[in-house]
């Protein structure tokens, strides 16, 4: 029994906490003393200079006033690009960051360099309730600024979770990337209840076209609940779109854009998000099998070409949408050679998209459709809206945990039955998703089945 026990002791691996400056003088000299599982505390404070971790499980949690500056110097985190970084991951870990403010002083350097709070490669991960500010240049350059980028791109990479939760991002020219693999699908997402805010409208952006939310080819998943704003940009064109363009999000396989192989995205869910003052709130490229519910689009920022949503694929659903104040409203891309007669490559045929339900309130051209382009449209309104009907019925509120996502509701007059789904639509509130079920029918009972 001795033998047992002290056999069972040598092979027990309990996760330690780690504290920082406490216990190390240094986040990397924490991260170098760190074994799979374990949690790194951060004590307030400023810690300058840069932090990689390679082929770790580990989780990062920054205590209010814990700030990672970034400095001149520092080394690029992959030999082969032009990136540097203040928290490099990569090679397979899986580290979780929480509570950190991130300063990139706007050190993005003129020679081209791209300066980034947190750079992802082939690793999973998440970083929630993060603050990011100043990555960009201080003066006009051929640099780039980035808050975050997860980029899983080798060739037959296996899928990575990523989440990117409760951030806010300002005095950026980008807020988040994620980039999978152009040979097959590498990176699952949520990107919530961030704030992204702009530099613009700014006559300099950078080496690329600015963005709050970036999605590349081989990454699905879901964009919900987002603030993104102020990403306009009115000076010279930019490598990839050969015009002045910034975006609040931007779906294109943009080196395929450049090379003349653009491939189609993963389907991707927009839901909620509120979009205001930006240049195009939306690009999606060859966005098949994606859907648009249930956004707010306000008011352009100056720059060519403004607009709410531009689409091309098949298969898209784009339902439920806000347009407010905008110059146009949905643009269905019809492969044209040549977009702005700038471009390099055409950026796909709008298919057949199913446009339902969209309200346009002060839009000059609600929706816009190129040669070749195809939708179908049932529902839009313009306004003045009509008043909405008003029914008032007996009801029942039926609420579960929003992480349980996938659900059907049912209803009976008996619990042996006969059950039949409901029809009531689901929203969320304070963390769950409800229905609001009336009681007609003698349909007395409810439950939730996994389809």
């Amino acid at each position: 029994t001795l033998t047992a026990l002290t056999l069972a002791a040598v092979f027990t691996v309990r996760a330690e906490d780690l504290h920082v400056p406490a216990n190390y003088p240094t986040i990397q000299a924490a991260v170098n003393a760190a074994s799979d599982g374990d949690t790194i505390h951060i004590a307030p404070g400023v810690y300058a200079g840069q932090t990689t971790i390679t082929t770790k499980k580990l989780s990062l949690i920054g205590q209010p006033g814990a700030i990672l500056r970034a400095v001149p110097g520092m080394a690029r985190i992959d030999a082969h690009e032009p990136w540097v970084g203040i928290l490099g991951i990569r090679d397979r870990s899986d580290v979780s960051v929480r509570g950190l403010t991130f300063e990139g002083e706007h050190l993005a350097a003129s020679g081209g360099d791209v300066l980034f709070g947190v750079l992802n490669l082939n690793s999973a991960g998440s970083v929630e309730e993060c603050r990011f500010v100043g990555f960009r240049e201080n003066a006009p350059g051929t640099g780039y600024g980035e808050a975050m980028r997860f980029y899983n791109d080798l060739q037959n990479a296996t899928m990575v979770s990523v989440r990117v939760v409760g951030n806010v991002v300002v005095d950026s020219y980008a807020g988040v990337s994620v980039l999978g693999s152009s040979s097959n699908p590498s990176v699952t997402f949520w990107i919530s209840d961030n704030t992204f805010t702009g530099v613009g409208p700014a006559s300099h952006e950078g080496s690329r076209a600015s963005a709050g939310i970036r999605i590349g080819p081989g990454a699905t998943g879901e964009v919900k609940r987002n603030a993104i704003n102020g990403y306009s940009y009115t000076g010279l064109p930019s490598p990839e779109f050969k015009a002045p363009f910034s975006f609040g999000i931007l779906c294109v396989d943009v080196d395929g854009y450049i090379n003349g192989t653009l491939l189609p995205l993963e389907p991707i869910v927009f839901e909620e998000n509120v979009f205001r003052d930006n240049q195009v709130h939306l690009m999606l490229a060859l966005g098949n099998g994606s859907t648009v519910l249930n956004n707010s689009f306000m008011g352009n920022a100056p720059g060519v070409y403004p607009g709410g949503i531009h689409v091309s694929g098949q298969n898209i659903k784009i339902t439920k949408n806000r347009f407010n104040d905008l110059e146009n409203g949905i643009f269905l891309l019809g492969n044209e050679p040549d977009f702005l007669n700038t471009v390099i490559t055409p950026l796909g045929i709008a298919d057949d998209v199913q446009l339902i339900d969209n309200r346009f309130c002060d839009v000059a051209n609600p929706i816009n459709m190129q040669s070749q382009a195809t939708a179908t449209e049932q529902g839009t309104l313009l306004c003045p809206f009509p008043e909405p009907v008003l029914d008032i019925a007996p009801a029942v509120l039926l609420c579960w945990p929003e992480f349980e996502d996938g659900y059907l509701v049912e209803s009976a007059p008996a619990l042996d039955g006969p059950w039949t789904p409901s029809t009531a639509t689901p929203f969320q509130e304070a963390g769950q998703t409800c229905i609001a079920v009336p009681i007609t029918g003698g349909q007395q009972f409810f439950r939730l089945r996994k389809p």
